[in-house]
């Protein structure tokens, strides 16, 4: 389980208001600052016994200053106490001297103030230094970028790692969109814990939409044994305050709602890992591979808007589902070893027949999987060895459950578009690039394929937890309607994606208003 918590407010004194959420939350785990005064943290102590201590200013690594500045912190802290863990620095990859040095000075000066601070306190772990989420490859400040340098094995003798994120929230996005960067950041060290050490949402609204997004988060790290702390960020003196900071009876939600979730996960035997809002998937992370590989290409500062489905085919129709899998793993990362560039391939992720995620790429980079839409699309591999093959229930739900988090993650509609003028989901046969080079995948079964659309869309919604929301026909019932009404001609086609469009935005609108009205009834 994680320790959650609070970081205390970022003044030398805490006001009344500030300790009556720490309490109420039942924090496991307190964030706090070297200027904090020494009542603050013998209160603290007795709230919970464990301490994140961190620099009071943001600064580039001052060697001797920040050792003598911690040290004294750490002293003051264990008088009163508190079981001490040092996060190094704060936020380096937005500092203008690190964005512009890079990676390499920060590894250096880091690996002077872990010396320095183990000479003098060899017992009290250290984390980090937190990096804050800034999603674009090509910015200097890219999280991932300094993530692969200070992370690399053997590069900085720390006990853990840390993240900090925030994620706004607007319409038709979800904290789905957080989990790419710290699943990223935990693959990257298995054999050492993630600290989220701060966690916020700088949308603009009500505690109804965020309290949600918040307790999603946060039991998805409880739930993963690879995170060690999920921390609430606390704003004070600034009007960040009520957007940051959840209100008591928030508070006492969460706390209640993760004490259940803890309760469930013990009569069942132990923990899990990665638990979604609906159901469990199962992953498996090549991304480092295919990053050393160098199967990817970049987008330009382009932004998906098509999310592209794909079949394998290998053709061998006596290949096993796990000869399939790892024949088409094999031919992605092999790519760059074919003098024929029109030979090279990837996707983001390929979904075996057992329902296993195997994510192959970001999807901040570029795969090639559909000529000239690569920059603006999302390719994902069903692995099928032929035409023929059926594609098994656990393939096709994990599958639709992949789409949904990426529609949710990148704005992209929910519905089947057939032509990429559009933004949605398209078969790759229905492509520019498909139709040219005669490709049937993943295969309609209107035209005698193996995948039935109207029912894979409407198993897109369902991911979304559409039960219980009356009144709205599925994708495949409209689209039974229209071929009923008028055959399959290409203006039919058009007119099913627009209702279907349509249909999805209503259907979120409605989902949207249910989960608001359920939160207030639990709230109060």
């Amino acid at each position: 389980m994680a320790k959650v918590g609070f970081e205390l407010p970022n003044t030398a004194e805490v006001d009344e208001t500030a300790w009556e959420r720490i309490e109420t939350l039942g924090c496991e785990v307190l964030k706090g600052r070297t200027y904090h005064r020494d009542a603050v943290l013998a209160r603290a102590a007795g709230i919970a016994p464990e301490f994140l201590l961190r620099l009071a200013a943001d600064h580039p690594v001052r060697l001797s200053e920040d050792a003598d500045e911690l040290s004294g912190a750490i002293e003051r802290c264990q008088a009163a106490g508190l079981h001490v863990t040092v996060e190094l620095t704060n936020e380096p990859n937005l500092m203008p001297h690190y964005r512009e040095a890079g990676p390499e000075a920060l590894l250096e000066d880091m690996r002077c103030l872990v010396a320095a601070l183990r000479e003098r306190w060899p017992d009290v772990p250290l984390i980090g230094p937190p990096l804050a989420v800034e999603p674009g490859e090509a910015s200097p400040g890219s999280h991932l970028r300094f993530a692969r340098v200070l992370l690399a094995p053997d590069a900085l003798p720390v006990d853990g790692h840390a993240l900090h994120h925030y994620w706004e929230g607007e319409a038709g996005r979800r904290s789905l969109a957080f989990w790419d960067h710290p699943w990223t950041l935990a693959s990257l060290v298995p054999d050492r814990p993630v600290w989220i050490t701060e966690v916020g949402d700088s949308s603009k609204d009500g505690w109804a939409r965020k309290a949600p997004r918040l307790l999603e988060a946060m039991l998805r790290v409880d739930g993963d044994p690879r995170f060690a702390a999920f921390i609430i960020f606390i704003a004070v003196g600034t009007v960040e305050w009520e957007r940051f900071v959840p209100p008591l009876e928030v508070c006492r939600w969460l706390r209640t709602e993760l004490d259940a979730e803890r309760r469930s996960r013990r009569s069942v035997g132990g923990s899990r890992t990665a638990p979604t809002a609906t159901t469990e998937r199962r992953m498996a992370d090549h991304r480092v591979a295919f990053e050393a590989a160098g199967a990817f290409g970049s987008r330009e500062g382009a932004r998906p808007r098509l999310i592209v489905i794909h079949a394998t085919r290998s053709g061998h129709a006596g290949n096993s589902p796990e000869q399939e899998l790892q024949g088409t793993l094999r031919w992605f990362l092999d790519s760059r070893g074919r003098p024929d560039q029109r030979t090279w391939a990837s996707a983001h992720d390929v979904i075996a027949a057992d329902g296993t995620r195997h994510a192959c790429l970001d999807p901040e980079r570029m795969a090639w999987h559909a000529g000239y839409l690569n920059p603006f699309s999302i390719g994902i591999e069903v692995a099928q060895p032929t035409r023929e093959a059926p594609f098994p229930e656990a393939q096709v739900a994990a599958t639709a459950a992949r789409v949904r988090q990426l529609c949710v993650e990148y704005g992209i509609p929910m519905v089947r578009v057939m032509s990429e003028a559009e933004s949605g989901v398209i078969g790759h046969e229905d492509t520019a690039q498909g139709r040219a080079l005669g490709k049937s995948d993943p295969g309609d079964a209107a035209r005698g394929g193996r995948w039935d659309w109207g029912a894979f869309m409407a198993l897109v919604r369902e991911e979304a937890g559409t039960e219980g929301v009356p009144g709205l026909p599925n994708t495949s019932e409209v689209q039974a309607y229209l071929d009923a009404a008028w055959g399959k001609t290409l203006e039919t086609e058009r007119t099913a994606t627009a209702l279907m469009r349509l249909q999805g935005e209503v259907r979120d609108y409605l989902i949207l208003i249910k989960r608001e009205l359920e939160l207030r009834d639990r709230l109060h």
